[in-house]
């Protein structure tokens, strides 16, 4: 049976592109972690015209992530392979600020803020290290660029999370499919790897799929699940502990949309709850498009190497 999906997913991929969107949903402050992720289990995108909760949407865009009033987002453009950074004000979705725009591939934007200035973290893992980008008052300076002190590991969906005066980075190793974990005292590190980190690393955990967010003071990761097809799914663990030392966490719930396509990323705050997920479209260019996504990564390689 597995053979019949996996034949069967490499005929759609030849004919069909994914086609991401983002959703925004005002929070309701639900009671608890589970009615978050029951409110989570029955969205139906392929419905929302008849939703109700009336969410906001926006289209070629994944990864989405909340800070304070804007969110922060991967714009996606053609042929939907390459993507660079976006951020609007929630309330106002037509004043948008690009970022990155001539690097090569950069998505899963998470921002910081140190002395008053604001600092981009995104996936670059294809080209570069994780790198900071100083994105203060929306300039967009492309020689402001920090990058981290230690250049040990590429990392896919980088994300750092602060407690008790530590910062804590996760990011997972795409060469042999493991999250890892990293610490330091100081914002920019240098980061010294967590020694007794233990994560299951298995498809229900080794990608991020968010930061991690606190819910009724809990604290929560998320991670990507792929069932049936990439970024059709999450799946929740609730930490129990993270200190230098040690880092333990136990499995809450894994979920995804009612219609099955969805999320990929989840973000919240008290305010919104920002998801994204995808639709099928026929496209018979699909194939000859991620053969340029491949070769423009390439070349950019050569370039920023």
């Amino acid at each position: 049976m597995k053979k019949i999906i996996k034949k069967l997913n490499k005929i759609i991929y030849k004919i069909f592109t994914k086609r991401w969107s983002i959703l925004i949903f005002k929070n309701e402050n639900y009671d608890s972690i589970n009615e978050l992720i029951d409110f989570i289990k029955n969205i139906n995108t392929t419905n929302l015209n008849k939703d109700l909760r009336n969410p906001k949407i926006i289209k070629n865009a994944a990864d989405p992530f909340l800070f304070k009033k804007k969110i922060f987002y991967e714009k996606l453009y053609w042929p939907y392979t390459k993507g660079y950074i976006e951020s609007l004000n929630i309330r106002n979705l037509n004043k948008k600020t690009g970022y990155l725009k001539n690097f090569p591939h950069t998505s899963f934007p998470t921002v910081y803020e140190k002395n008053s200035d604001l600092f981009l973290l995104t996936e670059s893992q294809s080209w570069s290290y994780p790198f900071f980008y100083k994105i203060t008052n929306n300039v967009n300076n492309e020689n402001n660029k920090i990058i981290f002190k230690s250049k040990s590991y590429k990392l896919l969906d980088p994300f750092i999370f602060k407690k008790n005066n530590i910062y804590y980075l996760f990011g997972t190793n795409n060469k042999f499919k493991k999250l890892l974990l990293f610490h330091s005292k100081k914002l920019f590190g240098p980061y010294e790897k967590h020694k007794n980190a233990l994560f299951k690393n298995n498809k229900d955990s080794f990608r991020s799929g968010g930061k991690i967010f606190n819910y009724k003071n809990e604290y929560y990761r998320i991670s990507q699940i792929s069932q049936k097809s990439y970024g059709d799914g999450l799946a929740i663990y609730k930490i129990k502990s993270i200190t230098t030392l040690c880092y333990r966490e136990e499995f809450v719930d894994h979920f995804s949309f009612n219609s099955r396509n969805g999320p990929h990323t989840l973000s919240l705050n008290s305010k919104y709850i920002a998801l994204d997920f995808f639709q099928f479209s026929i496209d018979p260019l699909a194939k000859f498009k991620r053969l340029i996504q491949i070769l423009s990564r390439f070349f950019k390689n050569v370039l920023f190497s």
